[in-house]
């Protein structure tokens, strides 16, 4: 948290908040659920290709491809395996919006582990 709001102290249209505690669960569905019950409009969610692989296990993961618009940042190795996986063959393709970008070295796995490991 303390990283993300320095990340983004300069951008106004920007807020950092913990959402989990508030919703009572760390599931995207639950926290989906809670910004439409409070009417909000234009929900994206936010991952990378390599996500996009494995978001078919996820609880409720057709109905939270419904409720939001699906942003995929590329990540080395894994932009082809996502653009042709079972979410996406699902969605075909539509309701998906693939961002290029510089590859990505840092992911949420990789941060909590270095947490758990810095307790």
């Amino acid at each position: 948290m303390k990283v993300a709001k320095k990340i983004i102290k300069n951008f106004n249209k920007i807020q950092v908040l913990y959402l989990d505690k508030m919703v009572k669960s760390s599931k995207s569905i639950n926290l989906v659920n809670y910004f439409i019950k409070k009417k909000v409009n234009n929900i994206y969610f936010i991952i990378g290709s390599d996500i996009l692989i494995e978001l078919h296990k996820w609880k409720s993961w057709k109905k939270l491809v419904k409720l939001t618009k699906l942003v995929v940042f590329s990540r080395k190795g894994y932009d082809k395996k996502g653009k042709n996986s079972f979410v996406a063959k699902y969605l075909k393709n539509k309701n998906i919006i693939y961002i290029k970008n510089k590859p990505i070295v840092v992911s949420s796995t990789l941060i909590r582990k270095k947490l758990i490991k810095n307790s």
